[in-house]
């Protein structure tokens, strides 16, 4: 509204005065990094590792979803004198289905799983990186299962990433073609169920709704404006992030009871680079499940 009232006043003023909008071609040049630029990301990526790595092991049974993501924000500083680049999503039990779920005000229970989304501000330049991680420091059976799956569709999707040149939208399209599989392989639909390729999509659709990555830079959803069907290439910064949210709230009738109430996302921010080669940024946090059990709640 005020950019159009500004447009108005100039048109009064200087009737001959051609007014253009910048923001999409200034988009275009920040979408693709300079060397110094992902300099700046990859110590901003270890920063964030380091920070969610040490909020594993910090993890422990009643203590509040707060105390988690002020330990993990504190760290930043401590580190690297960096800043949180948005407020860390700290969401235990079924909280951790709830996209962007911001209270915090939960104890973390025995059982539970915990998910954090977190990202360190530094030298300008954001990171972005999701773990899941057992309160107990082990994972259930239907935990694990679902905690798998998604860590073999990331890996799937980097591999695409890594192979060929592709962008946003194809990566997203490709990610349901890899959810429905591996939810196959653990034989979440039930047997005579019959669900038509459609309605599978409509049911993972409940379980994903979000898009499978973003581009990453001084913001973390950074130049919004650019379309996602943008072909990848070096230079290029984005968030890769699979997940699978059973809430009970929502979930269809036929979801078997142990998968109600399990959030999984894992995230990680992906440098594309020259040669079709690609650098998770934020690597440097485990995420595979004999790491993570590994190290939960040792400090």
């Amino acid at each position: 509204k005020v950019e159009a009232q500004f447009e108005m006043l100039l048109f009064f003023v200087l009737p001959t005065i051609l007014v253009s909008d910048v923001e999409l071609p200034i988009a275009h040049q920040r979408v693709v990094k300079s060397p110094a630029e992902i300099c700046a990301m990859r110590r901003s990526g270890q920063t964030t590792s380091k920070a969610v790595t040490k909020g594993m092991r910090a993890t422990q049974e009643g203590m509040l979803e707060w105390s988690l993501a002020s330990l993990i924000e504190g760290s930043y500083g401590s580190e690297d004198l960096g800043l949180p680049a948005f407020s860390t999503v700290a969401a235990s039990g079924a909280n951790a289905t709830i996209l962007h779920y911001m209270n915090r005000c939960q104890l973390m229970k025995d059982g539970d799983l915990v998910l954090v989304d977190a990202g360190a501000w530094l030298h300008g330049y954001s990171s972005d990186m999701a773990r899941t991680w057992p309160v107990s420091g082990r994972f259930s059976e239907p935990q694990a299962r679902i905690y798998q799956a998604v860590l073999n569709v990331q890996k799937a999707i980097l591999k695409t990433l890594r192979e060929r040149s592709t962008s946003l939208s194809t990566l997203h399209e490709k990610t349901f073609v890899h959810l429905e599989r591996e939810l196959e392989a653990i034989h979440f639909f039930p047997a005579g169920l019959n669900l038509t390729p459609g309605q599978k999509r409509q049911a993972i659709n409940i379980f994903f709704p979000h898009h499978i990555g973003h581009y990453v830079g001084i913001h973390v959803h950074d130049c919004k404006r650019v379309n996602k069907t943008l072909q990848l290439g070096p230079g290029m910064v984005v968030a890769i992030e699979p997940g699978l949210y059973f809430n009970p709230d929502n979930c269809p009738k036929w979801v078997p009871e142990e998968y109600h109430g399990i959030g999984v996302r894992i995230e990680d921010t992906v440098a594309v680079l020259d040669g079709g080669e690609i650098e998770l940024l934020t690597e440097g946090c485990p995420k595979e499940i004999n790491e993570i059990e590994a190290i939960v709640g040792k400090h």
